[in-house]
């Protein structure tokens, strides 16, 4: 392929849709193939008005033979854009950040890459007994699992500050609201495939809160996450308003009074392909 025929281009030195428009004026000058030709442009969604810019583009002579990807890190701006330009041929993708899985397959010992391997839990498998079954095979690794957690939460599952070494500490001072955040989004990666917003974690409150709450067939699983190391009954508020439960832990891990206790850890690795 003729080098000529990529544009890479960051749009963070840039102040308006017209700078936008006059990358790919100059691109269209100085690449003249007449085969396919790619622009890339990164960070988009920080130009005011950069949906009216790729509207301009798809509608003039500049996009003749070229495919655009267009990447942004707010999600959300990317989506609007998208949203304002109908009847277009355009894909929006979101590409997410590692989870704490995707992570460990890609960076754990090779021992507990084939483990993982071997047990996961799906959507479906959200059971205190398949939970417990999977779990037990794990916990020779659990050590290994919370000192990847900690890297984890260090890195944000940033793929460049983790091959970088890099850790901008995303944790400190905010453990627990941190752990919360990344089991809730775990639960509702698992469940994408799902369009009922009935079947995504919520919070649960009587007389206290439930840190999060999934409905799997026709049952409520309750969740409560406490990250100190020695954990019991007694720290599941609502008890008695489900009839599964699992209490999140930093290492406990014990089947008592019809309550799974399990390492944040070792659930958070279960989670998934």
């Amino acid at each position: 392929m003729n080098p000529r025929s990529i544009l890479y281009f960051s749009c963070e030195p840039l102040n308006s849709k017209k700078d936008i428009i006059d990358v790919f004026s100059d691109f269209d000058q100085i690449s003249t193939d007449s085969t396919r030709r790619y622009i890339f442009l990164d960070e988009v969604t920080q130009i005011k008005d950069w949906g009216l810019a790729i509207k301009y583009f798809l509608e003039t002579k500049l996009s003749k033979n070229k495919l655009l990807v267009a990447t942004g890190s707010n999600a959300l701006l990317l989506k609007k854009g998208s949203e304002r330009l109908p009847r277009r041929d355009i894909n929006v993708k979101l590409f997410l950040l590692l989870s704490f899985r995707d992570f460990l397959l890609n960076f754990s010992s090779e021992d507990l890459k084939t483990a993982l391997k071997e047990n996961n839990i799906n959507y479906e498998g959200l059971r205190v007994e398949e939970l417990k079954s999977k779990a037990m095979n794990l916990l020779p690794s659990l050590d290994e699992l919370n000192a990847d957690l900690y890297i984890y939460l260090k890195t944000g599952g940033y793929l460049k500050s983790i091959t970088m070494g890099k850790y901008g500490d995303y944790s400190e001072g905010f453990e627990d609201k941190l752990l919360q955040g990344v089991v809730c989004e775990a639960l509702a990666r698992l469940n994408r495939q799902y369009l009922d917003v009935s079947h995504f974690p919520w919070f649960y409150a009587k007389k206290k809160e439930t840190d999060f709450v999934v409905k799997v067939g026709d049952h409520l699983l309750g969740g409560e996450l406490r990250s100190q190391n020695k954990v019991g009954k007694k720290d599941f508020p609502n008890f008695y308003s489900f009839k599964e439960r699992i209490l999140l832990s930093k290492k406990d891990f014990k089947y008592e009074d019809k309550l799974l206790i399990l390492p944040v850890s070792l659930f958070l690795a279960l989670l998934g392909e």
